[in-house]
């Protein structure tokens, strides 16, 4: 489970070995992926294949945004990582 504070943001990165798909659980999502930003809200659900930049922000000033990821891939380890 991801949580992102109001107002917060996880690093802009990206994964050689794995994709990942995100559950929005609570609040909304503004996802950056290569150079698109897509807002998402509770239920919705998105796709980010190898290789793709992407950025996980919570837009809210008041409310708690909390995502499930899922990984799958060759291999999910950390040190897959590249952050800009």
């Amino acid at each position: 489970e991801l949580v992102v504070s109001p107002n917060m943001k996880l690093s802009l990165q990206r994964h050689y070995e794995r994709a990942e798909i995100w559950f929005i659980v609570e609040g909304q999502a503004k996802i950056y992926i290569n150079d698109s930003v897509q807002i998402l809200n509770k239920f919705d659900t998105i796709n980010i294949d190898r290789g793709q930049w992407h950025q996980l922000c919570n837009p809210s000033s008041d409310k708690i945004l909390r995502v499930i990821e899922i990984q799958y891939g060759e291999t999910c380890r950390e040190e897959d990582i590249e952050r800009k």
